[in-house]
């Protein structure tokens, strides 16, 4: 759709959510290792749904998921109860960190001394066959910065719920709120929490955070 002058002051919903429990110990790295969800899925269903039926606007709303399973599951079985016809798009750059030959390891078989590498240079260690902090970062912020161009072009609100993981959204939380990203770990982001931003793409100035870590 053609930008107009209409669009200059429009103010655009965003929703950053969590996915749910992971049926995986917790002894174990996993950034992209695919994993399935505990017995809460089924109630975390239900209060993804229902936060989306009272957020949306029929025709002007959509999900975009992180593909792992954790997410894709959850986006898909929410799209299914609130409305079938709910656009949902799958975006690859929001996927989790790579932890590289780390994933599925225990923190045990990973070693000391690994994980005190790791420690002294949180954002610029490159996990072995994965990616750094600034590496991932890079990835979810230019994701970001496209779906903006892509909302710059519209001229009705649109509602966007993105599914995701704790790292992608303390991201986007990090760059929209100018917080260094070493600081921005520290920010706490529960499973089954949302975050909302009002996204004024063509006046940033004009952009809002309307809550962190909400429960939905």
């Amino acid at each position: 759709m053609t930008s107009t002058n209409n669009n200059t002051l429009l103010q655009h919903q965003i929703y950053l959510i969590r996915h749910g429990e992971v049926a995986i110990s917790a002894d174990i790295c996993y950034g992209q290792l695919d994993c399935d969800l505990t017995d809460s899925f089924e109630n975390d269903v239900i209060a993804l749904s229902n936060f989306i039926r009272r957020h949306q606007i029929t025709g002007q709303s959509m999900i975009i998921s992180s593909p792992l399973t954790r997410c894709l599951k959850l986006s898909r079985a929410a799209q299914k109860q609130v409305d079938e016809s709910l656009e949902l798009k799958v975006n690859d750059d929001f996927q989790e960190i790579n932890f590289g030959t780390w994933e599925g390891l225990t923190w045990d078989q990973i070693g000391k001394e690994r994980l005190d590498e790791w420690s002294q240079s949180l954002l610029d260690f490159t996990f072995p066959e994965g990616e750094s902090a600034h590496t991932f970062d890079a990835r979810v912020i230019n994701a970001w910065k496209l779906l903006n161009e892509q909302l710059r072009q519209f001229t009705t609100k649109k509602v966007i719920f993105i599914v995701a993981h704790a790292g992608v959204i303390r991201s986007i939380l990090s760059h929209f709120l100018h917080i260094p990203l070493a600081h921005a770990l520290t920010l706490k982001v529960d499973k089954i929490s949302v975050s909302q931003l009002q996204v004024v793409p063509n006046q940033p100035a004009l952009s809002r955070c309307a809550g962190i870590n909400n429960h939905l």
